[in-house]
């Protein structure tokens, strides 16, 4: 181990020694060496001063660890332990007394499954349980979807069939939208259509108009019953053996629904879709909807999207165009080039213009040289440089043009960017992949996972 710098007393004085061979003569750090000494989670030695006096001060730790739940025990030592249980478990406040099992508010093969969580952010940084924010899931939101969705604080008392059915679809739609109330809405007596934002203090309701609506018991057991209907509509789609990502289809079309003037906007139930077929029908069904409303929408809205987006316009071309003989990668200036660009190819990107126009995603033109004015496919790249989709006409996947394939691997590494091989290789056609692909190894793909 690298020999540590003398070290002074914390802030609070709660211990002090000088060097790591004094402070052995802490009787506990005894109990702990265990801990200390496990390499899978003891890594950065910058910081493992600070670990050992999170673990001295906070017995839970060592119960976390000594139980089996190591990666937990990590988390926990990383930052003040206290509030992080009590932010992590979100169930009661902090208590020396209490074990693991008390203060988290969940049984052995539920501590098992978030200490699982915890493994594959810690063996996959770069991975979809990183915790940053966007579309990805965090534990945290994972047991605050399962607690909601279960309708219980104390998960203890649900079954391990039943835990393992919410803590997965969790985590499937945790990683659409880190927070749940994403996923929620109903409509007005007035055709409003209200979704949830955080007022600082508390979750409320609020339409587009800022008209708020406070939040009841009875509504909060309707959301929790819709968002159980998502979930059990995907485990019906798995059980069929249809790969389709109920959650992602879900977001778009409630983001086509809420666009929709109230005067236009039709009288439908999204969660009350029987089968993903339906769900299909709805979301195509709003998207030409959407096509007829957009053409009478006042032209303030497009100039100030349009204000919105050439504010970014120079940083997105330094940072994403790109070219070669063949191709070109070309960030649309317009945002309405983005709308009849989905209308071209038949596809939802028009629903992106805000997001686009505000900065919380990207979206950027593959064109054909000889044909540079014609849509060919969409590409919509994350804040956090990664591709999140790449579709053509009627959501045809890239795999379906392997001279347009080379040369996007080639943008990709020259720019930096982060992107699933599945997104590149797959043949597909829809939302979700299919098992056709190109030959992995006929692109230096072969056995990665990301391009």
């Amino acid at each position: 181990m690298t020999p540590l710098r003398d070290v002074g007393a914390p802030a609070d004085k709660i211990c002090f020694f000088k060097g790591f061979e004094d402070m052995f003569k802490f009787k506990r750090l005894f109990y702990i060496s265990s801990i200390i000494n496990d390499s899978d989670i003891m890594t950065d030695t910058q910081s493992l001063i600070h670990r050992i006096i999170y673990t001295l001060r906070c017995p839970a730790i060592e119960q976390f660890y000594k139980a089996g739940y190591k990666y937990i025990a990590n988390y926990l030592m990383s930052a003040s332990a206290k509030s992080n249980i009590e932010h992590l478990f979100g169930y009661k406040k902090y208590s020396k007394s209490a074990n693991i099992y008390e203060l988290s508010g969940m049984n052995k093969h539920q501590l098992e499954l978030v200490d699982k969580m915890f493994k594959e952010k810690k063996k996959n940084p770069n991975g979809p349980t990183y915790i940053h924010s966007g579309l990805t899931y965090t534990p945290r939101c994972i047991i605050e979807t399962v607690r909601f969705v279960a309708g219980v604080k104390n998960l203890s008392s649900i079954t391990d069939k039943d835990s393992d059915f919410y803590f997965n679809m969790a985590k499937r739609m945790c990683n659409i939208h880190s927070n749940y109330h994403k996923f929620l809405h109903f409509v007005g007596i007035d055709n409003k259509v209200y979704t949830y934002y955080h007022s600082g203090k508390s979750w409320e309701y609020m339409s587009k108009d800022k008209n708020i609506k406070l939040l009841t018991p009875e509504q909060n057991e309707k959301d929790r019953k819709n968002l159980l209907k998502l979930m059990r509509l995907q485990e019906k789609t798995d059980k069929k053996g249809l790969n389709e990502d109920i959650f992602r289809i879900f977001s778009d079309t409630l983001n086509l629904f809420e666009q929709i003037s109230n005067a236009n906007r039709p009288d439908i139930d999204l969660y009350a879709c029987k089968d993903v077929n339906e769900l299909h029908r709805y979301h195509n069904m709003l998207i030409e909807i959407n096509i007829t409303d957009k053409e009478v929408r006042n032209k303030e809205e497009q100039e100030r999207l349009n204000k919105l987006a050439a504010k970014l316009y120079d940083q997105r071309k330094e940072k994403f165009e790109y070219a070669n003989d063949n191709f070109s990668i070309v960030v649309p200036e317009e945002m309405n080039k983005i709308t009849k660009e989905g209308v071209y190819l038949h596809h939802y990107v028009g629903g992106y213009i805000s997001r686009v126009a505000e900065g919380r995603t990207n979206i950027l033109f593959l064109r054909r040289n000889e044909e540079i004015d014609i849509p060919f496919f969409t590409i919509e790249v994350n804040n956090h440089n990664e591709v999140i989709q790449i579709h053509g006409l009627y959501n045809r996947w890239l795999g379906n043009e392997p001279d347009a394939v080379k040369f996007v691997i080639d943008w990709i590494h020259e720019k930096g960017i982060r992107c699933s091989v599945n997104i590149v290789l797959n043949k597909g056609q829809g939302y979700s992949a299919s098992s056709s692909k190109l030959d992995a190894k006929e692109y230096g793909l072969e056995g990665k996972s990301y391009v």
